[in-house]
């Protein structure tokens, strides 16, 4: 699981009881690379590829089942160049022919082919010799014999994810599984093997780009639409998902809902999220291309009645009657900022103890997500 860096400060009230605060600051340490493939730089290769095949063409039935996002945001010359490379990776060829001699151009389409296309996660780099037109070879970091193994272990990852769905899940439901299931399989770690596409996550070990590569995949055998999306937060670059679940447009980052939430596993505050909320703590790449939805309708917390638009104490008590672990959303900063303040500043958290007996209350905040984490122990337990 994702780590975090913490500090605890506990405050005694007596007020009717002996109340303690404990808090937990949230600093998440961020992945700090992503990958070499998505981001590669194509490198001249050392030996010269020999092609004297023309450029081949293709029409859009060699594509797969796949989304591919990224292509149709394409013009139509970049979208040859990207079914040639994805024809390229596809059939495992030591090398193509591009109608083209702008190499920076397909770097850019490259980028967009691996992004529409975890399958291709045995792809290392790009390697290219230039005459004319461009010969454009793919660097494998598998041999083709640990590709069909590695396929076939996807294989078995995918099949036991899906057997865990019911023949009526819908689309919502499919895509909170996946986000359950690839979280609840995976630790973060950076210095894990085959870290940046989705493989890692079958290995068991991952970072961001690993999460989000896995949960595209998942979300195209299922046939509901989703994109990965790079960007970078404050400390570090980072990759997560943009899916369209009902005809809205959301955010789910796997990375950022695998940590240890006050002893939870999971956090759901990273599922759904509208663009506006991601625009509060990152910056996105091609910006321009990316769905901006800032409907709040596939939200987790909104789907599930711990959404709060306003700051209602009241209703917070009631959440604790059921559980002494709760977790809730609000609708804007201000509002966030409110709550928080009134309840870990002015003293309100000591409302949510349910019996006179007093208790601790040790709470955790996330403003990039605007939720809260509270976990409630009475006294004498």
């Amino acid at each position: 699981m994702k780590k975090f860096l913490a500090f605890s400060l506990t405050v005694f009230i007596i007020v009717g009881g002996l109340f303690a605060l404990s808090k937990t600051d949230y600093f998440g340490d961020l992945p700090q690379s992503l990958a070499r493939a998505v981001k590669a730089h194509i490198q001249t290769a050392s030996d010269s590829v020999s092609m004297d095949d023309p450029a081949a063409t293709y029409d859009e039935s060699v594509l797969g089942s796949e989304y591919h996002y990224y292509y149709g945001k394409l013009s139509d010359s970049d979208k040859l160049i990207y079914r040639q490379i994805y024809v390229m990776l596809d059939e495992l060829k030591d090398g193509i022919v591009l109608d083209t001699d702008d190499v920076d151009n397909v770097s850019r389409i490259q980028q967009f082919v691996l992004l529409d296309n975890p399958q291709f996660f045995y792809v290392e780099k790009s390697q290219y010799t230039q005459t004319t037109k461009l010969v454009f070879s793919p660097v494998l970091n598998m041999s083709k014999s640990e590709i069909e193994s590695a396929r076939s272990a996807i294989s078995g990852y995918v099949s036991a994810c899906m057997s865990g769905l019911s023949s009526d899940a819908s689309d919502y439901d499919k895509a909170v599984h996946f986000y359950e299931y690839i979280i609840e399989h995976t630790d973060y770690d950076e210095n894990s093997a085959h870290n940046q596409d989705m493989y890692s996550v079958v290995l068991g070990h991952t970072v961001c780009q690993g999460y989000a590569m896995m949960f595209k995949y998942m979300c195209d055998q299922a046939g509901i639409p989703s994109v990965i999306v790079t960007g970078a937060t404050s400390d570090a670059n980072h990759a997560w998902n943009m899916v369209c679940i009902d005809g809205v447009w959301s955010a789910v980052d796997c990375t950022y809902g695998d940590g240890d939430y006050l002893g939870k596993g999971i956090s759901y505050s990273w599922f759904g999220v509208p663009s506006d909320v991601i625009k509060l703590s990152r910056t996105i790449d091609n910006e321009d291309m990316i769905p901006q939805d800032s409907s709040v309708q596939n939200d987790y917390y909104y789907r599930n009645g711990l959404y709060f638009t306003s700051y209602d104490l009241n209703s917070l008590q009631d959440m604790t009657v059921s559980s002494n672990y709760i977790t809730f959303k609000f609708a804007d900063k201000d509002t966030y900022d409110t709550a928080c303040h009134k309840l870990f500043e002015q003293g309100d958290y000591k409302y949510l103890i349910p019996t006179a007996r007093g208790g601790t209350v040790t709470y955790m905040q996330e403003p990039n997500s605007l939720a809260v984490f509270i976990h409630i122990q009475l006294g004498g337990n």
